[in-house]
C-alpha cells in the first residue's frame, strides 16, 4: 500500500493506480467533491492544512494499520507533509527535516550559506515597514517572496519607485484569487506570523536549471538545462538542456549536488535553479524536493527515455531507479504567454502551432473568450510548445521563434460579462504527451504543471 499526498492533480495517483499499486490518496477537503466526482479507483482522506500536524500524526495512525510500505509526492505544497509521514511510519525517504529545508526559503538559505554554498543576501521580514528597511539597507532592488511560495506566485521585484503601489495594492500580504485548494498549503498564510522572504536583488545573465534524482545517497542522474531568460524576468520562457560536457552544465551539477548535500537530501528528486549575475558569480536560487515542472518532464523524455513516474516506483518499491542518459536528440520547451488581462482574442489551435517551424508538440490552455483576470505567477500561459532542432542551440532558435509570432493578447473584458470563465484556469495540473487535443478544457488546464 502506497500513500500519495497530492495537493490538487491526481497525477500519480492515477499512474499508479493504472499500474495496479494499492494506494490511498491523501488530498485537502476542498478537493474532496471534484475528486470523487471521478469516481476514484482508491480511497481518499482529507486534511484541511497539510501543516496540521496534530491530523497528520492521526492519519498516519490509521494508515499504519493499513500495512503501507512507502509515501509519495511530487506536489511541492505536500513535501513537508509526505516527510512528516514517512518518518512517523518509520519508512525510508525524505525525513522532515530536509523537507522543511528544501519549502522554507529561509532555512534554505541558512543552511546553504553556512555549507559554503553561493545564495543571494536574505532576510526574514514581517511586515512592510521592515520590507522598505531591507530596500533601503540593500541600496538597489530587491525581490520580495513568501517563506513557503511556489510558482512564482506573490513574488515580486521591488524598488523605490514602485515599492509604495505595491504596499498599498497588499502585494506583500497572502495572495488573492487562487484555486480553494491553495487554502490547505502554507502560500496563503499570515504573513505577519510566519513572515516573507527579501533578498537582494541579483542582476541575473542567465538562469539554469538542474533536474536531479537520488536513491539512498547515490546518484540516478543529474542534467543541467538553461532558460532562455530568467523567470522573472520575462513570462515569455523555456528552456533547453545542456550538452552534459560544456562548462556551464559541469558547474549547474556540481552546484545542485553540493545544495542536496548541505539541504540532506538524499532520497528522491531535486529540481535546483541556478544563476550567474553579471559579475560572473554563481549562485543558488533554490532547491526544490520535486521534480522540475511545466514541459521539464516531457523533455527529459525525449531527450533521454527519463520517465520520472516510471523512476518513482522503482523508487516507492525499493529498488534503485536506474537511467541511461545517452542523449536522444535536442528538445526544447516553451510557454506561449498572454500579454495584457482581460479577455483572450486571436489564439491559434494547435494546428496552427505545429505550422512553425520547429514545433513537434503543442497543447492549448486558453481558448478564445477564455478570461485571464485570476491567472497568477506560473499559469500566466495560453499554450505550451515542444521544439526539436540538430543542436541544443537550434531548438532554443526555433523555440524562441514560436513565442515572438505566437504570442496572445488579451483584449478588455465587457463590463457586463456575468460569466466566470477563468475559474478553471486556475487549476494547474500535470505534464503529459502532445500534442493534445483538448475535447475538456477543464482537463485541458488540468493537465499542466503549475511549478518550473
Amino acid at each position: 500500500m502506497i500513500v500519495v499526498l497530492s495537493a490538487y492533480r491526481p497525477r500519480l495517483e492515477d499512474f499508479l493506480t493504472a499500474r495496479g499499486e494499492k494506494i490511498v490518496a491523501v488530498i485537502p477537503e476542498s478537493m474532496r467533491e471534484p475528486r470523487e466526482s471521478t469516481n476514484p479507483r482508491y480511497p481518499i482522506r482529507t486534511i484541511d492544512h497539510f501543516d496540521d500536524y496534530t491530523e497528520l500524526a492521526r492519519i498516519a495512525v490509521e494508515l499504519e494499520a493499513l500495512g503501507v510500505t512507502a509515501v509519495a509526492t511530487i506536489d511541492e505544497p505536500c513535501v513537508r507533509a509526505a516527510a512528516f509521514v514517512n518518518e512517523l511510519l518509520g519508512l525510508p525517504g525524505l525525513d522532515h527535516r530536509s523537507a522543511v529545508a528544501c519549502t522554507d526559503k529561509s532555512v534554505m538559505k541558512r543552511r546553504l550559506a553556512a555549507a559554503g554554498v553561493p545564495v543571494a543576501e536574505h532576510r526574514v521580514v514581517h511586515d512592510v515597514r521592515q520590507i522598505r528597511k531591507f530596500l533601503d539597507d540593500a541600496g538597489g532592488e530587491i525581490v520580495v517572496k513568501p517563506r513557503y511560495g511556489f510558482g512564482t506566485i506573490n513574488t515580486h521585484r521591488v524598488n523605490r519607485d514602485n515599492f509604495d503601489q505595491l504596499a498599498s495594492a497588499g502585494a506583500f500580504g497572502p495572495p488573492a484569487n487562487l484555486p480553494e485548494w491553495i487554502r490547505s498549503t502554507s502560500l496563503a498564510s499570515d504573513v505577519g506570523q510566519v513572515g516573507c522572504l527579501v533578498e537582494r536583488f541579483v542582476d541575473v545573465v542567465e538562469e539554469f536549471h538542474c533536474e536531479l534524482m537520488l536513491h539512498r545517497g547515490s546518484e540516478v542522474h543529474c542534467l543541467a538545462g538553461r532558460y532562455f531568460t530568467p523567470v522573472l524576468a520575462n513570462n515569455a520562457y523555456g528552456s533547453v538542456l545542456l550538452d552534459p560536457d560544456s562548462a556551464d552544465a559541469i558547474e549547474v551539477r556540481s552546484l545542485t549536488r553540493a545544495a542536496a548535500s548541505a539541504l540532506g537530501v538524499t532520497d528522491g528528486f531535486g529540481h535546483c535553479e541556478i544563476f550567474r549575475d553579471r559579475c560572473g558569480r554563481w549562485l543558488v536560487g533554490e532547491f526544490a524536493a520535486r521534480p522540475g515542472g511545466l514541459l521539464i518532464p516531457r523533455m527529459l523524455r525525449l531527450s533521454y527515455g527519463i520517465d520520472n513516474l516510471e523512476l518513482l516506483v522503482e523508487q516507492l518499491g525499493g529498488r534503485r531507479p536506474r537511467t541511461h542518459a545517452v542523449s536522444r536528440g535536442s528538445f526544447s520547451w516553451a510557454v506561449i504567454p498572454v500579454t495584457g488581462s482581460g479577455v483572450i482574442a486571436g489564439m491559434p489551435d494547435e494546428a496552427d502551432l505545429l505550422k512553425v517551424p520547429g514545433v513537434i508538440e503543442a497543447q492549448i490552455v486558453l481558448r478564445n473568450g477564455d478570461s485571464t483576470g485570476d491567472l497568477q505567477g506560473a499559469m500566466l500561459h495560453a499554450a505550451y510548445i515542444i521544439c526539436q532542432g540538430d543542436t541544443p542551440e537550434r531548438a532554443e532558435v526555433f523555440a524562441r521563434h514560436a513565442q515572438r509570432s505566437c504570442r496572445i493578447t488579451a483584449v478588455p473584458a465587457p463590463e457586463d460579462s456575468s460569466e466566470d470563465r477563468s475559474s478553471s484556469a486556475s487549476v494547474p495540473l500535470v505534464e503529459q504527451p502532445l500534442p493534445h487535443r483538448l475535447g475538456d478544457r477543464r482537463r485541458a488546464i488540468a493537465d499542466t504543471e503549475l511549478l518550473v
